[in-house]
C-alpha cells in the first residue's frame, strides 16, 4: 500500500479538488459543503487560529467566497497519495481573486485535503490569511 501507485484514484482526487474550486467560484455552497465530511469529528484550523468545527468552517467559507469575484487557485506542488480507500492531497495553494472592491490579490497558504473512499473530504482545504502582492 505504501509503495503502490494508484493512478485512477489519484486522478479522482484531482477531479474532486477541481470540483471544490469550481463550486467555490460559483458560490455553490451546497455543493461545496457536500464535499466535506461534516460531523462531530470534523475539525479545521489555519494560521495558528483555534480549531473550528463544521458549522464555523462552513460559515467562514460562505463568508469568504461570497465577497470574492473570480477566485482561482494554483495548487503548487500538488501531491496525491492513496492508502487503500483513503487519499491525502497536499499542496501550496496560491489563490488569486478580485475582492468585491477592486484589484487583485494573491493569497497563499499550505493545504491538506484528505479524501475518504466515499468521495468526501475530511477537511483542511481553503485559503488562509497570509497575503502577498496587491
Amino acid at each position: 500500500m505504501i509503495h503502490r501507485s494508484y493512478p485512477e484514484e489519484q486522478a479522482a482526487v484531482r477531479r474532486r479538488l477541481d470540483q471544490i474550486w469550481a463550486a467555490a467560484a460559483a458560490r455553490d455552497f451546497e455543493a461545496l459543503e457536500s464535499f466535506h465530511l461534516y460531523g462531530p469529528k470534523f475539525t479545521s484550523f489555519k494560521n495558528g487560529a483555534p480549531r473550528e468545527d463544521a458549522a464555523a468552517n462552513a460559515a467562514g467559507e460562505r463568508a469568504m467566497f461570497s465577497v470574492l469575484e473570480a477566485p482561482q487557485v494554483d495548487m503548487r506542488e500538488l501531491a496525491v497519495n492513496i492508502f487503500g480507500d483513503v487519499g491525502i492531497a497536499t499542496f501550496n495553494g496560491h489563490f488569486t481573486r478580485v475582492p468585491a472592491k477592486s484589484g487583485f490579490d494573491l493569497l497563499t497558504c499550505g493545504n491538506a485535503a484528505r479524501h475518504a473512499g466515499d468521495g468526501g473530504l475530511l477537511g483542511g482545504h481553503g485559503p488562509g490569511v497570509d497575503h502577498e502582492g496587491s
